[in-house]
């Protein structure tokens, strides 16, 4: 057959390169080669194609896009590959697309005018070297034949003509992948803030005066680590705060710790300021057992006017312990209620209320019998001094209408009853007979203690005669009675009774014999001498010098000044 021009050539068989490698039963799409070289089979009909010894469909298992080979299902791995470009038969109606290269393209086969632009410049090759005026369809341009290269470096491109490049521009830019910084820094003018968070929760930024990180979302701002502490630091290098993993939180003034977490609480160097606004209260509560129980809450408070407090709560309102008062005194409370204060003088114990004594009780909860309470009173003068003394004084706040003068009682326990023993007034110093008496020196016998003092005044009397008495007084001096005096007698005195008197203060000795307890009778009208002597235990008579007794009628209507001492039972 004779053809116009050049006769065509009848191709070759060309057996593909082996893509079986990379068969995984995932990728469906590879490139087909012929010795390295890509290749463009002109259809599907135009490869014999050969997976695992099974010849496959064209247009069914496989298509053909110039070089790249399409499979419906995926290669599975370990599948053989086998491929032939059928060479015989050439159409010449028509040419595959991109199988005409420019080596078979002469030099001068594209001019200008095989462009729509007509004010155009072309090289030889068919090249733009210059365009005029007007534009270049972009037919005329395939699809990425413009790279970096073909740009003068001296171009002026506007950032208009690149779309979403410019983040000025691009109102609402977006990363395809992580954004390097490169060495360089990210500025971000003041006011301007960088936001996280699908509801810009989390803000950073700067405000011209203050650097700023805020949380406007409804969730809280956590600063975390996976193993290292958080530390703030002040002026690049100073420590404010550490906190530190699986231990303490310190805080630091001018770089020095004052404040640390313990494991059993906290400690704090130096000292705490606790401040209140002014005119108002400073408190420090302190609350044990997480609080559940009003019992569980203490405070110590300060005011501006009432001094300092020590407090507890009772369930319904905090009650004084303890209250210091600026420039005076200290107190300490009793449910409420003021019981010891210290005063200029001194130390006060008190009652406010009639309800009971005021009391200075000593206690001793102890089960051994050799531990004793003890109360000491000691007067310690500073070196030099002289002198000293311990004084009961009643206060100047007494009623002047009070029904008793004040006392002071000394009521020790015996058999856990309180004994008094010693009653001490404005007139009196008592020795209450519950006593033994007052023993003296090592002697602790009771019969030997001294337990009374008495003084007053007493009247004799005598059976079937008158008896006058003046100035008749005893003293009593633990059992020894001393007593003087003066009676006068009547006329009546009968000479067959004996000269006796009753009306002693004090009964004598039981079993004293007549006479051996007496005394004299130095002045009297009796004339002869005459003395007193103790009997029947309570009974005075008159003896004479002989030691005999006498009868009334030597002693009726006669003046006689006596003394007698004796012993009581």
């Amino acid at each position: 057959m004779a053809y116009i021009g050049a006769e065509p050539l009848p191709g070759q068989n060309r057996e593909v390169d082996d893509i079986s490698s990379s068969f995984n039963g995932s990728t469906t799409a590879f490139t087909l080669q012929v010795s390295g070289v890509n290749v463009s089979p002109e259809s599907a009909n135009n490869i014999l194609v050969n997976i695992g010894g099974v010849i496959q469909n064209p247009g069914t298992d496989y298509t053909i896009a110039a070089s790249t080979i399409t499979f419906t299902t995926a290669p599975a791995s370990g599948l053989s590959f086998f491929a032939i470009i059928l060479g015989a038969g050439i159409n010449t109606a028509t040419v595959a697309d991109d199988t005409i290269g420019a080596s078979k393209l002469i030099d001068t086969a594209v001019t200008a005018g095989s462009y729509t632009t007509a004010d155009i410049t072309v090289d030889a090759q068919g090249r733009i070297t210059a365009a005029a005026s007007g534009t270049i369809a972009n037919a005329e341009i395939a699809d990425g034949a413009i790279t970096n290269a073909k740009v003068n470096a001296s171009a002026a491109i506007a950032r208009t003509k690149l779309a979403n490049v410019d983040v000025v521009d691009d109102s609402s830019p977006q990363l395809g992948g992580d954004l390097a910084s490169n060495g360089n820094d990210i500025l971000i003018a003041d006011d301007d803030r960088i936001k996280f968070g699908t509801g810009n929760d989390l803000h950073i930024y700067h405000n011209q005066s203050n650097s700023v990180i805020r949380e406007e979302g409804v969730g809280n701002l956590n600063i975390q680590t996976t193993g290292g502490n958080v530390e703030i630091l002040t002026n690049t290098t100073e420590n404010s705060a550490k906190f530190i993993s699986n231990g303490a939180v310190e805080l630091y003034h001018d770089n020095t710790k004052m404040f640390e977490t313990t494991s059993d609480g906290a400690t704090l160097q130096k000292g705490l300021t606790v401040r209140g606004v002014e005119g108002g209260e400073a408190q420090i509560r302190i609350e044990a057992d997480e609080a559940d129980n009003a019992s569980d809450r203490f405070r110590l408070v300060a005011t501006d006017s009432a001094g300092f407090h020590i407090q507890s709560y009772d369930g319904s309102q905090y009650d004084t312990l303890l209250k210091g008062e600026i420039d005076s005194g200290v107190g300490l409370y009793h449910n409420n209620s003021l019981r010891v204060d210290t005063q200029s003088y001194g130390f006060r114990i008190l009652n406010t209320n009639d309800s009971g004594a005021t009391t200075l009780k000593l206690e001793n909860n102890s089960t051994a019998n050799n531990q004793v309470p003890r109360f000491d009173i000691a007067v310690d003068l500073a070196s030099g001094k002289n002198g000293g003394s311990v004084q009961f004084v009643r206060g100047n706040n007494y009623q002047s209408s009070a029904a008793a003068d004040s006392e002071i009682v000394i009521s020790p326990a015996k058999n856990d009853s309180n004994i008094e023993i010693v009653r001490i007034t404005q007139d009196y110093v008592r020795l209450n007979s519950n006593s033994s008496g007052i023993q003296f020196n090592s002697d602790t016998s009771v019969n030997n203690a001294l337990n009374d003092y008495e003084e007053g005044t007493f009247s004799l009397a005598a059976s079937a005669m008158s008896v006058s008495n003046s100035n008749c007084k005893y003293v009593k001096i633990g059992r020894l009675v001393y007593i003087t005096g003066t009676i006068d007698t009547g006329t009546s005195g009968n000479g067959a009774l004996v000269a006796q008197f009753s009306g002693l203060p004090f009964a004598g000795q039981t079993g004293c014999e007549d006479g051996k307890q007496g005394g004299t009778v130095p002045d009297h009208d009796v004339g002869q001498t005459i003395f007193t002597a103790l009997v029947s235990n309570s009974n005075m008579r008159i003896h004479n010098d002989t030691g005999s007794h006498v009868t009334q009628s030597v002693v009726d209507d006669k003046q006689m000044n006596f003394n007698m001492t004796y012993y009581t039972t």
